[in-house]
């Protein structure tokens, strides 16, 4: 009996969740209202590691550094300045946009009625930005705020001590910013209490700004909101990150789905799309919503023997994606790989069976093959081959690795190797800070 079969060698799934300088990249999404083209993202619509959503445009960094921006230009906010490279992080306003470089300086451009784009002197050792309506906020290595532009309401009038913030955010006419204690300031237009920051002011890990509204997510994965729209959707726990819109509010599970809540819903700002599921990023505007999905491909290994003797040449493949190693139902479509090159045996195929598949739940990869100058039926590989998750790949943006100790990069994260106990570090487990 002749037996043709299968060995898996490696499975690449490459995940990550964002948080401060670490970002996956991948494909942008979009909801709600599109009468700007605010939704509608320039091709290649791949490699991208941050997003931010203005009051009608829309931007995104690249992994490469570079800024696409898209939508709305009346006032010029998706001109990007040239050299449009060494980007580390990109924020946005109503009618301006926001760059920040990896030598520490901003930039910014679009509409500049109130000065919201003349960075004040110096330019230099920033390492976070944040837009607000028509103002803007830079953060520096020093742990202090800078901000200008539109100060009617006291939005750029940083409260003192001005030092020891580690995060900022913009609203309509309002400013936040998060201490390395844990607590919120915020300051500016407190009509209807956006600036009144509940009591239980402490161990929050992350901000946002809406137009009258704020949101602090603390380390249990809760969400605090104070201001308008403010009933957080039950459960409120599992969150890993959160962004406030105009009316409306996006915040990211920690297994890759949204929860949107807030606003009136008439353009489906709050209406995420299906699959609710792999998303690493999210954003919020006017009246739509961005999140950033990872990448569903893959890269799978294996090799290919008949009767304990390696082949070679070039073969056909097609695999199919189970739920289980007996399962009659398959999870997608079926992925057809023509003239694939054997070497030896060994062969490599990138393969993507859409977004929504892997959930954490077990899969199972049924795998059929013939040579590729046939015309014939194909031959099952058995046995199936269950997918086995690996380690998340994450990737920083810069850093120092020292000889002990945690590995520290710029935007206010710490990387370091941690049991439950944070007293009694071992390796092996990777926990992610913000308490610089």
């Amino acid at each position: 009996m002749r037996t043709v079969s299968m060995i898996p060698l490696l499975l690449v799934l490459c995940s990550a969740v964002c948080l401060g300088q670490v970002a996956e990249q991948g494909s942008i999404i979009g909801w709600g209202s599109n009468d700007h083209g605010q939704l509608n993202v320039p091709e290649p619509n791949t490699g991208f590691v941050d997003i931010a959503p203005g009051w009608r445009h829309s931007l995104g960094l690249k992994a490469d550094g570079s800024i696409v921006v898209w939508g709305e230009n009346e006032c010029g906010q998706c001109d990007v300045p040239t050299p449009n490279i060494g980007l580390t992080a990109i924020a946005a306003g109503a009618y301006h946009s926001l760059g920040l470089k990896t030598d520490g300086s901003i930039v910014v451009w679009g509409n500049n009625n109130y000065g919201q784009c003349d960075v004040p002197t110096p330019n230099a050792g920033f390492i976070a930005i944040a837009g607000g309506g028509a103002h803007s906020l830079g953060l520096r290595a020093s742990g202090s705020i800078v901000a200008w532009g539109h100060n009617t309401y006291g939005q750029c009038d940083v409260p003192a001590p001005n030092a020891g913030f580690i995060a900022i955010a913009g609203g309509g006419a309002h400013s936040l910013g998060l201490k390395a204690d844990g607590s919120i300031v915020a300051w500016g237009h407190n009509g209807v209490g956006q600036c009144d920051v509940p009591a239980s002011n402490a161990g929050l890990i992350a901000i946002a700004g809406g137009n009258t509204h704020s949101l602090g997510l603390k380390a249990d994965g809760s969400i605090v909101a104070w201001g308008s729209q403010c009933d957080v959707p039950a459960p409120n726990a599992g969150f890993i990150a959160i962004a406030a819109g105009a009316q409306h509010n996006l915040a990211l599970k920690a297994d890759g789905s949204i929860v949107a809540w807030g606003g009136y819903n008439m353009m489906g700002e709050s209406s995420v799309p299906s699959p609710n599921t792999g998303f690493v990023a999210i954003a919020a505007g006017g009246d739509y919503s961005l999140a950033i999905a990872s990448p569903s491909a893959f890269t799978y290994q294996g090799m290919l023997v008949d009767q304990s003797i390696p082949l070679d040449g070039f073969h056909d493949f097609e695999f199919v994606l189970y739920g289980g190693p007996s399962d009659v139902n398959q999870l997608a479509g079926v992925v057809i790989v023509d003239d694939l090159n054997v070497i030896d045996a060994h062969y490599t195929a990138e393969l993507d069976f859409g977004r929504g598949v892997f959930t954490g739940a077990p899969r199972w990869l049924e795998i059929w093959s013939r040579p590729g100058d046939s015309t014939g039926e194909f031959i099952t590989l058995g046995p199936r081959q269950k997918l086995l998750p690996v380690p998340y790949a994450l990737h920083a943006g810069s850093g120092t690795l020292e000889s002990q100790g945690p590995i520290k990069a710029t935007g206010g994260l710490i990387i370091e190797t941690r049991t439950s106990d944070p007293s009694n570090p071992v390796t092996g487990q990777i926990w992610l800070r913000t308490d610089l």
